[in-house]
């Protein structure tokens, strides 16, 4: 996997609010970027690099919800 790394610092609220750092890589595929969150299964994509990272964060907030 060929790209950069970026760490994501998200607070969910489980029970009580707590921060957790989650690391990610991002990558170019085609002409879509691919972002993934290397410490769970959620990834995202968007046209640039900050789209990728943005949809990966709502990703994660979601994933996190359930």
């Amino acid at each position: 996997m060929v790209g950069w790394s970026h760490r994501l610092k998200l607070s969910y609220k489980i029970k009580t609010m707590k921060r957790v750092n989650l690391k990610a890589a991002v990558w170019k595929e085609g002409k879509q970027y691919v972002s993934q969150c290397l410490n769970v299964d959620v990834a995202s994509f968007g046209a640039t690099k900050k789209k990728a990272m943005e949809k990966l964060k709502k990703a994660q907030e979601v994933y996190f919800e359930e």
